[in-house]
């Protein structure tokens, strides 16, 4: 919430001075513990025009979590087969959890190019790694699919409507011992992952003015 807020901060006078038809909403939904029942909801509400006209959607979810101890870092069970350049990377690494994951199906691949381009281009030192997955958001989203932990967020429900989405987090469980528990409070939070998060919140604040200025 941090992050979208501050990004919205920032963002709205700057593309007022645009004057652009294009429109940027930031969205903040509820029970996504529920299986993204906000998000879920509000996707039914948008008529087929609406859809059509959306650009892409970032999804941010978790984006504070950082640290460089190795072995911090697990994966979901399937990525080394279905995503092994991904996983080889982290792997390599001795898995720190010092990256930003950028999850994508593979008809959002130029929102994860842009958002990588975009930080290269600004100079942030910020470590994105890209999970694309081989297949339609629609078809890994499947109960069955072995990629369903790459949908346990918000940008599920706009693939199953064929927009163009990515998933933007620190993976939250993944690296984060205290996901859910008592011990999740903001004193864990220490220099380095305010960095990360204001990195972050940078490369999304460019990404976005950048679509809606071309």
């Amino acid at each position: 919430m941090a992050a979208v807020m501050e990004a919205a901060r920032i963002l709205a006078p700057e593309l007022r001075k645009l004057k652009s038809d294009a429109e940027v909403w930031f969205i903040a939904w509820d029970n996504e513990e529920g299986w993204m029942q906000g998000s879920g909801a509000y996707v039914k509400t948008l008529s087929q025009d609406v859809i059509d006209r959306i650009v892409g959607v970032w999804n941010t979810d978790s984006v504070g979590g950082f640290s460089q101890k190795i072995n911090g870092q697990t994966l979901p069970a399937a990525t080394k087969e279905y995503l092994p350049a991904a996983y080889n990377l982290v792997a390599q690494d001795q898995f720190r959890p010092n990256f930003l994951a950028i999850i994508s199906d593979n008809r959002s691949v130029a929102l994860v190019n842009h958002y990588n381009s975009t930080a290269t281009r600004c100079g942030i030192p910020l470590k994105v790694l890209s999970f694309v997955l081989p297949m339609t958001g629609a078809a890994a989203c499947d109960y069955s699919s072995a990629l369903i932990d790459y949908c346990r967020s918000d940008h599920m429900r706009f693939w199953e409507k064929g927009v163009v989405s990515v998933h933007l987090t620190d993976t939250y469980e993944f690296r984060n011992r205290c996901y859910h528990k008592a011990c999740e409070n903001w004193s864990a939070l220490g220099v380095d992952n305010w960095k990360f998060l204001v990195q972050f919140t940078a490369v999304l604040v460019q990404s976005v003015y950048d679509t809606v200025a071309k």
